[in-house]
């Protein structure tokens, strides 16, 4: 009877470290929970909790030439929606028209139209988009407003406070409308004094044509005769006046920018692009967490040694038990 117990208990602890064994194989290694932690994505999509609405076309401070707006926005728990365009007419008086007013038919989303700007004229503008809760426009709302030029001539924002180097003849770049044939540049210093000028010192300013523009951006291309003329080193302002093809008067667009005798070294920048500053690389040093995590394999392989140790100790507690017992 003791003999029986004695086996019964034996092979009952096998199979209870076998079951170990197998347990620690199923269950997810620290090094997979961690990696499946990171893949999962908890994603709570939740209506705003206040109206709202926002323009994404046009950019603020942007410089048109195209009459026709392309107007964007996106708006949030919204039941009507009102465009007001504010400008400047040719009296000198500040006008307030809206453009647009609509029932959006859903709490949220988007609103795209396309505003002609040609019926107001040349000049600075701004569009205000006032989003209201309810239908009846005379409650609370949400505004968002943005600032523009739209002009025949404009300089692109991004070209501004640029400088060029002394040897070199400066090239500017002017977005022209449709209607623009012909444009007169004229440069002039910090005194008001016109660079371009003929023997006799009467002004003489550039003619530039259609013919100046470059096909691939579409952008009219100025180079200012600098070297011709013995300009020295400075700050200085271009005036750029357009006139469509019976010669009148369409607008005007100034740049400034300095003429300088020494340029910055371009070998040395940051990935923001401003010179003079050099960003270390910072040398990767591993993870700890790398070189202490154990994978699956790692468990089961410790599961069949310990396995395999009991097993062996309780093989040779059985076969001893079996020699005693013939004595």
């Amino acid at each position: 009877m003791k003999q029986t117990r004695k086996q019964f208990l034996g092979l009952a602890g096998l199979a209870a470290v076998m079951a170990m064994t197998t347990a620690a194989f199923v269950l997810p290694s620290t090094e997979v929970a961690a990696e499946d932690t990171g893949s999962v994505n908890f994603r709570v999509s939740v209506g705003e909790i206040t109206t709202s609405a926002n323009f994404s076309n046009p950019q603020d401070g942007a410089a048109l030439t195209d009459p026709n707006l392309q107007v964007n926005i996106n708006y949030s728990e919204a039941s009507r929606l009102q465009y007001i365009l504010h400008y400047t007419d040719a009296n000198g008086s500040t006008q307030e028209v809206i453009v647009r007013d609509i029932q959006t038919g859903t709490v949220s989303g988007s609103d795209e139209f396309i505003l002609d700007l040609s019926q107001y004229g040349y000049g600075k503008y701004s569009l205000t988009v006032r989003a209201y809760k309810d239908n009846s426009a005379t409650g609370a709302y949400h505004e968002d407003t943005v600032n523009f030029t739209y002009g025949a001539i404009n300089i692109p924002p991004e070209d501004n406070a640029v400088s060029f180097v002394q040897g070199e003849n400066p090239v500017i770049r002017a977005e022209i409308s449709d209607n623009v044939d012909k444009v007169q540049v004229q440069v002039y210093d910090k005194s008001g004094k016109a660079m371009f000028v003929d023997a006799s010192g009467k002004e003489s300013p550039l003619l530039v044509d259609r013919g100046h523009i470059d096909p691939s951006t579409g952008q009219l291309l100025v180079e200012l005769p600098f070297i011709e003329y013995g300009i020295a080193p400075g700050d200085y302002t271009t005036v750029l006046a357009a006139y469509d093809r019976d010669g009148k008067f369409l607008d005007m667009a100034t740049y400034n920018f300095s003429y300088v005798t020494e340029s910055v070294d371009p070998n040395h920048s940051d990935q923001s692009g401003q010179p003079g500053t050099v960003t270390p690389n910072t040398p990767n040093t591993g993870s700890t967490k790398e070189g202490l995590t154990l994978s699956r394999i790692d468990y089961f392989l410790t599961g069949l040694m310990v396995f395999a140790a009991v097993s062996g100790f309780a093989c040779f507690m059985i076969y001893r038990h079996k020699r005693t017992l013939r004595k």
